[in-house]
């Protein structure tokens, strides 16, 4: 898995910043169950209008989402509830505020200074 995590890091460091303002991956709250090989390694193996994002333990091109401005704010906190998305994408939330991971599930929050992109 690590070398999994090194590939997406490093795919993710060789977008440039004008692919990131255009369009961003999904969400990708899957476990890596099986290893998958990679279809992808980069954006630029994708057809236009995709990009090259992790799906679990692989990467994929899938279909730009838009992503606004910001990174998500990092939850310490641990869940004892079942998990549950409020929210799937940043356009479902208002103004700036984007759908952020949590210890429950996604919500909408406000982000904090910093990167275009989240997890």
């Amino acid at each position: 898995i690590s070398k999994h995590l090194s590939v997406l890091r490093t795919v993710l460091d060789a977008t440039d910043t004008k692919a990131k303002i255009s369009g961003g991956c999904p969400p990708d709250d899957r476990p890596c169950l099986q290893v998958i090989p990679n279809q992808c390694m980069m954006d630029s193996h994708c057809p236009i209008g995709r990009k090259c994002c992790s799906r679990g333990c692989f990467l994929q091109c899938l279909p730009k989402v838009m992503v606004k401005r910001g990174q998500c704010p990092t939850d310490s906190m641990h869940c004892i509830s079942p998990i549950q998305h409020l929210c799937k994408l940043d356009k479902e939330c208002s103004g700036n505020k984007r759908c952020c991971p949590g210890a429950c599930g996604r919500d909408c929050r406000s982000p904090v200074r910093g990167a275009n992109l989240a997890p």
